[in-house]
């Protein structure tokens, strides 16, 4: 079959395989749950940090008087569907609440849906699945990009705006499925998704963790960087006095529970990359200590940036931290050299008899002075 070539996968010529279609099952395309209008506005739930991700309401507000009522309801659509959702993160009254950083998990959620971009013509669906099943989307350099998005069959569809990069095995056009890329899948870049359902779901969304569309490090540092936002503000320590140097985040503050809480959090970017660091003052609401004019060497600390997200470099040995698979046996230089090893042949404090058997063990015949 003849196909028009854009980077290194294969697009479908239409013109010249119109006529093939004839026995293929045709397919049908339907929606995964009634849509309702909201019935107010009140509260929306969110699974990613800064109320990015899925976008929910929780039904049993107020004795399940109301089917849904998601904070800012303007061209909002709800499913009907009950769903269990981990949310971190709500809106009220327009105001971004992160609530719950490690994660609140609860029964009886309705998915908020907000609306796409409609289709522009009617042409073809790719699909990531066989049988025209998996991951709806269209290729827009189709027509050499004078569409937005034009599924087969139209109705009811709705299309995302972010320019995904896809795998696809099959293809519907004029309502017949085929398995065209089978068994490894033919990807190119440059699909919308086409959304079958209520509208565009929270995966369009920046804090999805895909940087694509338009998203830039600017824009969306979460899905573009390394980087992630701020989920806090609290405490800020520094490798030199005067609270200067490189500034990091001590992640193991209140057990672990937050991913970063510099102090003055506004225009900060944080790291995601562990790593061992060696302060000498840390800053706490605006107020600069020289702790520890000798240095403090902890691990777990993540990096503040001030100036824009900065690439983060794989952990290498000789880069002065114990970090990704490094240990004492593989980056001494690092992670310091191992203490002794038990069932080396040899008894070494603080190797005892009891501690290591096959090191300290007592000579079958021993001999006394």
């Amino acid at each position: 079959m003849t196909g028009l070539r854009y980077g290194a996968g294969r697009a479908i010529n239409l013109l010249l395989v119109a006529s093939c279609f004839s026995g293929f099952a045709t397919i049908s395309q339907v929606s995964a749950e009634d849509c309702i209008p909201p019935d107010g506005q009140y509260i929306s739930h969110f699974t990613g940090f800064n109320c990015t991700g899925t976008e929910s309401y929780y039904r049993p507000y107020d004795s399940w008087q109301y089917l849904c009522r998601p904070d800012n309801s303007e061209s909002a659509v709800c499913g009907s569907e009950l769903r269990t959702e981990t949310n971190v993160s709500y809106s009220y009254q327009g105001a971004c609440y992160n609530a719950w950083p490690a994660g609140n998990t609860l029964s009886n959620f309705v998915r908020v849906y907000r609306q796409g971009v409609q289709p522009d013509g009617e042409y073809i669906s790719h699909f990531t699945g066989l049988n025209c099943t998996g991951t709806e989307s269209y290729y827009t350099p189709y027509a050499y990009y004078a569409y937005e998005c034009r599924p087969d069959n139209s109705s009811g569809a709705v299309c995302g705006e972010e320019r995904r990069t896809e795998t696809n095995l099959s293809y519907s056009y004029l309502g017949r499925c085929r398995n065209e890329w089978m068994p490894e899948g033919n990807t190119l870049g440059d699909f919308v998704t086409v959304y079958r359902g209520c509208g565009v779901d929270g995966t369009e969304e920046c804090g999805n963790g895909e940087c694509n569309a338009g998203e830039t490090t600017e824009t969306c540092s979460q899905d573009c960087n390394d980087c992630v936002l701020p989920d806090g503000e609290y405490i800020s320590h520094f490798s030199e006095l005067g609270c200067t140097g490189t500034e990091g985040y001590y992640t193991l503050y209140a057990g672990g529970r937050f991913a970063c809480r510099p102090d003055d959090s506004e225009g900060a970017l944080c790291g995601t990359v562990h790593y061992t660091a060696t302060h000498k003052s840390y800053s706490y609401k605006g107020v600069c200590y020289d702790e520890w004019p000798e240095g403090n060497t902890l691990t777990d600390f993540v990096r503040v940036y001030r100036n824009g997200c900065e690439p983060e470099p794989d952990p290498y040995c000789g880069d002065g931290t114990c970090n990704g698979d490094e240990s004492c046996l593989t980056c001494p230089s690092d992670c310091g050299e191992c203490g002794p090893v038990c069932g080396d042949n040899v008894c070494e404090p603080p190797e005892t008899l009891l501690s290591c058997p096959k090191d300290c063990r007592v000579p079958a015949n021993p001999v006394n002075n």
